[in-house]
Order: structure tokens, then sequence, then C-alpha cells
């Protein structure tokens, strides 16, 4: 009779190794994917935020299309790494990391948790004096300013030779000339000192807390009446009053200004930016749908995964709870008293999760780390692209390797908790069998 009731241990011994597998499996997708520290740690592990200014940033400066601002006064080619520096100064790695993980414990939740809605503002304006200290500190202060300084007079001669006023035919001043003059006046200490003023006009413009900005450098006031003589030749002096009104009340440089010199569509994407800038750009559960407006099924069904999601999240107890009732059936089905009723499911247990925790290591360390990397082809890529896959690469390897260490630690948890059972088995057997041996030779 109980070797009939063993051999209908087999199929509930299979139907158990499937159900645990199942139960594991899950388990560790609701410890990783579903948990907002799982995505926070792999950015922290990759040291992704640092990674942002090392190698992203610099390579979207470097592929960056300045077609559309190249009738600014300064060439920002020629200042990547300061760019670099100004924004790293005003919006530190420590800071991406507070955004990073404010969006994932805001997101995820919403995501498997069957939350109705969220709310995320993304805030800026609070570093926006940052971004004005940063430019002084990284690009005035440095030694890149005296690149600015060119671009800055040569414009700026572009200016005046555009704007000259009328002249007799005898006197010629050429662009070259007023940009000479510009260079013998304006010494670059004074128009960093300039430029510095300028930088606290601009910062509230962009944070969209006035809608203008004037940026004025008095020319006029460094630039003499023998500096204007000589542009104007010998025997010309006649004309140095005109000379004076062409000077003006020196170059100015507003917002309409910087409308001129932009195309249309960056001119868009600055007020958007400064929108977002002075008001925070807020996401929410509306932004999502609208990406799948045109297609309303789709929304259904997204919110449809996430009701299940959260469910299954809610009963995962079950999926734990019925492969080791089944294992209980196990020990009675098989066991002829109660310490091989014990001693049999534990011994499942322990055989299943040694095989299993090999087998994951194993596959993963023989096949799937490796499957993980060629997933992401990597290779003809430049740029932007390049960088980001570069690292995504690394990242989804961690993931995945997250993933499959969280399992090999349930099966290493189960192996340890059957052992122990095990060999609290073994102590009852011993000391079951010593009271036996005591008893019978008392008898």
């Amino acid at each position: 009779m109980i070797w009939i009731r063993r051999a209908f241990t087999l199929p509930l011994i299979l139907i158990f190794i499937v159900l645990i597998v199942a139960a594991v499996t899950v388990t560790a997708v609701n410890n990783t994917a579903a948990d907002p520290d799982f995505y926070n740690n792999l950015m922290s592990d990759a040291d992704m935020y640092n990674y942002v200014y090392d190698s992203i940033l610099p390579a979207a400066l470097d592929e960056m299309d300045t077609a559309d601002m190249a009738d600014l006064p300064i060439d920002i080619d020629n200042f990547h790494d300061e760019i670099v520096a100004a924004v790293e100064q005003a919006f530190p790695s420590s800071w991406l990391q507070l955004q990073f993980e404010s969006v994932t414990n805001i997101l995820i939740p919403y995501m498997v948790d069957g939350e109705p809605e969220f709310t995320y503002t993304f805030t800026v304006k609070d570093r926006m004096d940052d971004v004005g200290q940063a430019i002084k500190d990284n690009i005035l202060a440095g030694s890149v300013f005296l690149r600015i300084y060119d671009d800055l007079l040569s414009y700026i001669a572009g200016y005046y030779y555009e704007n000259l006023p009328a002249l007799p035919p005898d006197i010629d001043i050429t662009r070259n000339e007023i940009e000479i003059a510009l260079r013998d006046s304006l010494t670059p200490a004074w128009l960093k000192t300039q430029l510095g003023t300028a930088v606290d006009q601009v910062i509230p413009y962009l944070s969209g807390d006035r809608n203008y900005f004037d940026v004025s450098i008095p020319i006029q006031q460094q630039v003499t009446d023998e500096t204007l003589l000589t542009l104007l030749g010998p025997g010309n002096e006649d004309y140095l009053d005109e000379a004076q009104v062409w000077l003006g009340e020196g170059w100015t440089y507003t917002q309409n200004d910087l409308y001129a010199d932009l195309s249309v569509e960056a001119v868009q994407d600055l007020q958007d930016v400064r929108g977002w800038i002075h008001n925070g750009y807020i996401f929410d559960q509306d932004d999502i749908h609208d990406k799948m407006s045109e297609n309303s099924q789709d929304v259904q069904s997204f919110d449809d995964v996430r009701h299940w999601i959260s469910v299954g999240r809610s009963l995962i107890w079950v999926l734990w709870l019925v492969p080791f009732l089944l294992l209980i059936s196990i020990g009675f089905l098989g066991g002829r008293g109660w310490k091989t009723r014990a001693a049999g499911p534990l011994v499942i247990l322990f055989f299943v999760s040694l095989g299993m925790f090999l087998g994951v290591m194993l596959t993963w360390g023989q096949w799937g780390e490796a499957e993980v990397h060629d997933a992401i082809d990597t290779s003809g890529h430049q740029g932007v692209e390049a960088v980001m896959l570069e690292k995504a690469e690394e990242v989804a390897v961690d993931a995945a390797g997250g993933f499959v260490n969280d399992m090999q630690d349930m099966y290493m948890y189960m192996m340890i908790a059957s052992g122990v059972g095990l060999a609290g088995v073994g102590v009852w057997w011993l000391v079951g069998a010593r009271g036996k041996n005591s008893a019978a030779g008392s008898a």
C-alpha cells in the first residue's frame, strides 16, 4: 500500500517543482522590477549620474546642430568643456540622483500598485542662481574667456560696421579697423565685468520672472575721442560728433535681438524651456495616456495590465502557499511515520533548491550574461547613441544579474531552511532511538 501511495507522489513532486520555480520567478520579478529601489541602486552602481557629465553631455554637445544658433554673438562650439563644468556645478550629480529617485518613487508604485494617478513636478528654478554663478566661475573666469572676448568683439564690430553713419567718400572705415579700435579700448578685464552684469540680467529672463532682458555694454565710456579720430583719419575732426552719436549709448542686446538671431523653432524651444523653468515641468498619468491617445484600446489595455499586476502582487503569498501545501501532502502520502513525513518533503525541497540554485547560476554564467550583452548591439552607432548604448548594456547586465541573484538567494534560503529542518529531524530520530534503547535496556 505504501508503494502505491509513493507512486502517486511522483507527479506531485513534478507539479511542486513547477510551482516553486514559478513562485521564485514571480517573486524575483516583484523584488526587482516592481521595486523603485532596484532602479535607484542600478543607477548608483552604474555611476550613471557622473556618466552624464563625463560622457553623455559632452557627446550631445559635440553632436548638436548649431546651425540654428550661427548668428549668436558667441560660438558655443569653442567651449564645450566649460559648458559641461558649469552645468555640473549648477546641477551636481547628487541633484540628478535626487530627481531620478523622485521619479521612480512616484512612477513605479503607479505602474504596479494600481494607484489611480500620479503627479511629478520637475523643478529647476531654485537652481537658477547657481546657474548664473556657475557661468561666471567656469566660463567668464576661465581661460576660455579669451575666446569669448574674441567672438564678442568681432560681433560688436560687425554691428557697428553695419550701422556706420553716412560719411564722405574719402573716409573708408573697415570692419577690421573697428575691431582693432575696440580691442585697444575694451580690455578683457573690463568686458568680463560687463558680462558678469549681463549674466545677472539674463538669469531672471530665463527663469521666467520677467519677459525681457537688456544687456548694455557702455562702449562709449571706453572708446576715446582719440580712438575715433584714428578711425576717421587725419583731417576729419569735423565728423567727431557724428562718430560719438554713432557709438550712442554703447552696444545693447535684448531678447528681441536674441529672437532675431535664432530660428523660429529655436525661439519656440526657448519659450518652452522658460515656461518649464518658471512653472516646473509637470508630468502625470494624463501625459502617459496622451501618448496612447491614437488608440483608446491601448489606454484600456495599459490600465488593465496595471490592475492585474496589482492584483497579482497582492496574491504572491498564495503562489508560495500552494506548493508548500503540496509538499506537506507529499510527505503524508510517502511517509510511514511522523519523522519520514517530515524528512521526505525536506529532502525534496533541499535537492530541488540545490538543483535550481546551480541551474540558475550555471545558466547565467555560461549563457545568460552573454545573451544580454549580445541583445544590445552597440556597433554602428555614433555620438550620443553610442555613449548611451554602452552604458545601457552595462545597466541591462546588472539588472538581469540582480534578478538572477534574487532567485539564487531564495533557493539558497530554502536550502538552508530545509537543511536545518533535516538536521532537526536527525536529532529527533536520534533522541527517539536512544529513548527506545533505554526503554529496551530497562526491560
